[in-house]
């Protein structure tokens, strides 16, 4: 045993926990000024503006540019799969004409609307200490406004913490497996066979209260994933797509149907971290040895781990 090794590393640490307590979110590095619609627009200018800025959220302003909420495509996915398509049986939802041009209504119709999210904008003031949104991001709301000292605002997501957190692999004890990190527990998951349909796995989400689903064959393994985030890849030209089985779905609107990310107990949760940046997905299937659906960990999971153990050091 080595003291002075020890002590060395021991120092590093407080160190790092020390800059995880300072940083201000104006030293994160965000995405540039947040991308907004007016509120008059139709959801199809939304949609398309979704898909081409690769994004999640929109800011919704006024006709005076103020302001006035957030949008998010969970919301205009649950729009898509009850109002466009309104009928309770999924079979019976033919009427795609009239799905089209329910893309037409203003997107302010559907702002703050329909989750605890977007019902209320979180709002941040750019000097304020990164920490401070942690109890709101472990509680699984998945972005916040943040107001820049010119009154401009960028978005902090979910995916902007755990890129913060993997810069402290040590501090925070992301070298530790799920397992021993307590994050690999099995848990029933919500899930969508390849043989359903879309509209019926879109359905699924807003009922379950998930943004992302886990496709799953006849053995319970996972072969796709179908998340709130294809809802973007929509316009008045495809919707007939969301009637279509999700496998077929995803390879239609992305001309592939890409692996699923997955992961197992031994996985390190540094390991987690980099799949979820990379693949910018919320959540990454956990699976037992023989390659079967046991539970996942999501962003959420992450940010409450690492704030845990932030509040405890």
């Amino acid at each position: 045993f080595c003291l002075s090794a020890f002590c060395k590393v021991t120092r590093f640490s407080s160190l790092q926990m020390e800059q995880i307590r300072t940083t201000k979110f104006k030293d994160l590095e965000l995405n540039d000024e947040m991308v907004s619609i007016k509120s008059s627009q139709p959801i199809s200018e939304a949609l398309a503006l979704l898909q081409s800025k690769n994004i999640r959220t929109l800011g919704v302003l006024s006709d005076d540019e103020k302001l006035i909420g957030l949008v998010t495509v969970f919301d205009i996915m649950t729009y898509i799969c009850f109002g466009s398509f309104n009928s309770p049986d999924v079979s019976s939802n033919t009427d795609v004409e009239s799905a089209m041009k329910s893309l037409d209504i203003p997107v302010g119709k559907v702002t703050g609307v329909f989750h605890n999210e977007t019902n209320k904008t979180w709002h941040f003031n750019d000097t304020d200490l990164v920490l401070e949104s942690f109890d709101i991001m472990c509680l699984g709301v998945h972005q916040a406004a943040i107001k820049n000292s010119d009154g401009k605002y960028k978005l902090v997501s979910q995916h902007d913490l755990v890129k913060f957190f993997h810069k402290f692999e040590k501090a925070l004890g992301l070298d530790k497996s799920l397992d021993d990190a307590g994050l690999a527990k099995e848990k029933s998951c919500t899930v969508v066979k390849e043989s359903d349909v879309a509209l019926f796995a879109f359905r699924r989400m807003e009922e379950s209260e998930n943004t992302a689903l886990p496709v799953v064959d006849g053995s319970n393994q996972v072969v796709g994933t179908i998340s709130v985030s294809d809802v973007r890849s929509l316009s008045t030209n495809n919707m007939d797509m969301v009637l279509k089985p999700v496998l077929e779905f995803l390879e239609g609107v992305h001309g592939e149907s890409s692996a699923p990310v997955t992961c197992t107990s031994s996985t390190t949760v540094y390991s987690v971290i980099r799949d979820l940046v990379e693949s910018f997905h919320r959540h990454v299937w956990l699976v037992n040895d023989d390659g079967k659906l046991i539970g996942c960990v999501s962003l959420t999971d992450i940010i409450d781990y690492c704030a845990d153990i932030i509040a405890k050091q």
